[in-house]
């Protein structure tokens, strides 16, 4: 023992406690206005407030504070486009509640008002993984492929 610290038979220092580990948190950001898009962005974006609030839980700080805003996850090109033809509005008028209530309506209605094939889109994207030894978990992952595919093709109620 030198310097009172351990070394291992590398010659590297043994630490006493366990090195902390960071995560950056990010908010998505939305690249396009199609319906797969947003799909993808709202379970993003659900995501990422579910780790702010699990962090805040622990510091004790409120997650609406610290959790960035919706405008800036948009591209500034779609921004000014959805302001200008979809609300009708200036950029600047724009509000979160407004875009997240869009969003949701565009993401709970069919894409071009058109049902697709559901047995073609079913018998195409639905698989179960056979290489899932654990019976439960292999019928979870179908579940979740299935709750996917009803996402991304706005197929909800």
């Amino acid at each position: 023992m030198s310097g009172g610290y351990r070394l291992d038979s590398d010659g590297d220092v043994e630490m006493s406690v366990p090195q902390p580990v960071y995560e950056f948190i990010t908010a998505p950001k939305l690249k396009s206005w199609d319906q797969a898009s947003l799909g993808t962005w709202t379970r993003e974006r659900q995501r990422y407030v579910d780790k702010i609030a699990e962090r805040c839980a622990t510091t004790g700080e409120n997650p609406e504070r610290i959790c960035a805003s919706v405008k800036p996850c948009f591209g500034v090109d779609i921004l000014a486009v959805i302001a200008r033809y979809v609300l009708c509005k200036s950029v600047a008028e724009e509000n979160d509640i407004e875009l997240v209530a869009e969003i949701e309506k565009r993401c709970n209605h069919l894409k071009n008002a058109h049902v697709p094939d559901l047995d073609r889109l079913f018998r195409e994207r639905l698989k179960m993984n056979l290489r899932i030894d654990d019976c439960d978990a292999r019928i979870l992952h179908y579940f979740a492929d299935f709750d996917r595919i009803i996402e991304d093709n706005g197929l909800t109620a």
